[in-house]
């Protein structure tokens, strides 16, 4: 005969137990005066009436339903509605959701207004029965609880999907919220004041952004008039100059104390530059229609790019930065380069192109933008070998829509003029151009190279990143195009202005002394300036002669003088491919680029369909 195992008897007990202490233990706040109007309130038919409310749902109620019914069973009472109504805990929480606004996002998202409606109601002390009462009261402890996990959610992870709201071009590894994440913050919710502190963004471009958002709430019931178009020069004065100073003192971008005259005075025309410069207009000694068409955007405007970059800013990548990096900022056209902390380089940079323009206007966000080929993608990588004299495997969209007709009509000239060579796909072997068919020519047929040279498009030097798509940063052989201000020309690829710069800051960091990095130089075409450079220049020129010569055949036919060598980098260099219309620079001051891909609308559009979401379920 078996011992009987009492141990097993008691276990569930002991857990019922447990759960029952801890409700007990778990008083809540005094219901406030008004709730006294209920009288025929009773706290234990209540919590039984809720209960059954919230684990008798189904996922048809919502996202996390099962975690949300899951911590109810564990804490086995209210929480917002506990002996009727937890007036301080709800006051604090439906604040958060107010001020929802300053992080760029609607209360509604988190369905403010009709839980206040709610809460409003039943303030009135109207309601006449139990069965009511408590169907009410339960309907405010889910929405509340919702609307917890909904805005810790947000906070953490962003409002929107950064795949969809890029339309495809998004290639970070992001974190997401998962059903783990949501148990351990409803777990947290007992602490509610200590969790909404925490979940709070505290980066230093985060919270500038904030404080400029919250400046422009703040503004976006002024009188906005437009100043009028018209030309003055520094120093001198004209009817409407004081009207800019009175803009600038508005939004806060001239000193305090300036009174506004008529006169253009260095006060004003420095404080005019330096708003040109925080939203790349050139600047100059004399007013001109772009500056002043920026002063008469109204907040809204604002408004609208700074709750966008703090959606991007809440994103969670898999990589962020450290103390050394490479970062692209598309709109703003600039390469910064980070190395121990420290800005080291600030280059020029060309990014893709993109045809302007598919929204009718800059309010349409009736859709979401999918992503045209050319534009550059945003990404995380790194730089794992420089590539010196590369050439150019012309990509076979490129080699169909730009060069098939030119070799059709007259392809020795397009040979020769852009030194191209090219690959049989069929026997992985070079093949001289006179052997090809040209009329039938096909780009499923042959690879189309670019030698290394002056002609190159990537120009002399070319940086690899691993997993990029075929995207890189390059050197060009184009290099008027970095005098414009809107630098969107290429198939995808970051044009570097000052690429040689860039290499040796990063040659450098992988231990390249001055001799190593001259000869590196050489490599590129430069002259040599020490005696060690003049005999490495000798024996590479020995070397080459002696590789020529050894050629045989076709072999010799296929020679070609400057060919790519590449270094492989033991400490490779992070690179980050963004996208921020609004950013932080040096100085500390938030600076305004143009949305060049029309990513904003996107998550515009995505943000107010969560909003319109709520306003429908209500």
């Amino acid at each position: 005969m078996k011992t009987l195992n009492t141990k097993h008897l008691f276990l569930p007990f002991i857990l019922l137990l447990i759960v029952f202490v801890s409700a007990c233990n778990r008083k809540g706040e005094e219901a406030p005066h008004w709730f006294h109007s209920y009288k025929f309130f009773v706290e234990e038919e209540y919590q039984k009436q809720m209960m059954g409310k919230i684990l008798s749902l189904s996922n048809n109620d919502g996202e996390y339903t099962e975690q949300i019914k899951q911590f109810y069973k564990e804490n086995g009472t209210a929480f917002w509605t506990q002996n009727g109504f937890q007036e301080q805990t709800i006051n604090l929480f439906m604040d958060y959701l107010k001020n929802a606004d300053t992080h760029g996002l609607s209360p509604d998202i988190f369905n403010h207004t009709a839980i206040q409606q709610q809460i409003t109601e039943l303030k009135k002390g109207k309601i006449a029965d139990a069965k009511t009462l408590y169907s009410r009261l339960a309907s405010i402890e889910l929405e509340l609880t919702k609307a917890y996990v909904q805005y810790v959610k947000v906070l953490t992870y962003g409002a929107t999907n950064p795949v969809e709201v890029n339309g495809g071009k998004w290639k970070y590894d992001t974190h997401y919220a998962n059903a783990e994440f949501i148990s351990t913050v409803l777990k947290k919710m007992t602490d509610l004041k200590t969790q909404l502190t925490s979940v709070q963004p505290k980066s230093p471009t985060y919270l500038a952004l904030q404080k400029e958002l919250k400046k422009y709430i703040s503004l976006k019931d002024s009188t906005f008039k437009d100043i009028p178009v018209f030309s003055a020069d520094s120093g001198k004065s004209a009817p409407n100059v004081h009207l800019l100073g009175e803009r600038l003192k508005l939004i806060q971008e001239i000193d305090a104390a300036y009174t506004p005259t008529n006169q253009l005075d260095a006060t004003l025309m420095n404080a005019i530059n330096l708003f040109r410069e925080r939203r790349a207009i050139p600047t100059s000694s004399s007013i001109d229609a772009e500056t002043i068409e920026m002063l008469n955007k109204k907040p809204q405007y604002y408004i609208d790019k700074l709750s966008v970059n703090l959606e991007r800013n809440r994103w969670k990548t898999d990589k962020t930065k450290d103390s050394n990096y490479v970062a692209v900022n598309i709109p703003d056209f600039m390469l910064r380069a980070v190395r121990d902390n420290e800005l080291a380089l600030k280059l020029k940079i060309c990014c893709g192109k993109y045809s302007h323009k598919r929204r009718k206007d800059a309010s349409d966000y009736s859709a979401i933008l999918t992503a045209i080929g050319t534009e550059s993608p945003q990404l995380y990588s790194q730089i794992d070998v420089i590539y010196l004299n590369p050439e150019w495997g012309i990509p076979p969209g490129i080699v169909e829509h730009e060069y098939t007709a030119k070799f059709r009509r007259n392809a020795m000239a397009t040979i020769n003029k852009e030194n191209l060579f090219f690959i049989d796909l069929k026997t992985k072997k070079q093949v001289l151009p006179e052997s090809i068919d040209w009329p039938s020519f096909s780009h499923k047929r042959y690879k189309v190279m670019q030698a290394s040279g002056p002609k190159n498009a990537l120009g002399r030097i070319k940086f690899h990143i691993t997993k990029s798509d075929a995207v890189y940063l390059h050197d060009t052989n184009s290099k008027g195009k970095f005098k414009t201000r809107v630098r969107a020309y290429s198939h995808g690829c970051i044009r570097v202005e000052n690429p040689f710069e860039l290499a040796d800051l990063i040659l450098t960091m992988n231990k390249y002394d001055e001799d190593k990095l001259e000869e590196v130089h050489i490599i590129l075409g430069e002259k040599p300036e020490t005696w060690k450079g003049k005999k490495f220049l000798k024996d590479m020129e020995e070397k080459e002669e002696k590789y020529r010569k050894s050629l045989k055949g076709t072999d010799s036919l296929f020679y070609r003088e400057i060919r790519p060598t590449f270094l492989q980098l033991k400490k490779k260099m992070p690179v980050f491919i963004e996208y921020f219309t609004c950013f932080v620079d040096e100085a500390g001051y938030v600076n305004y680029r143009n949305d060049i891909y029309e990513k904003e609308g996107n998550i515009l559009y995505a943000l107010r369909k969560l909003e319109n979401n709520n306003a429908q379920r209500k």
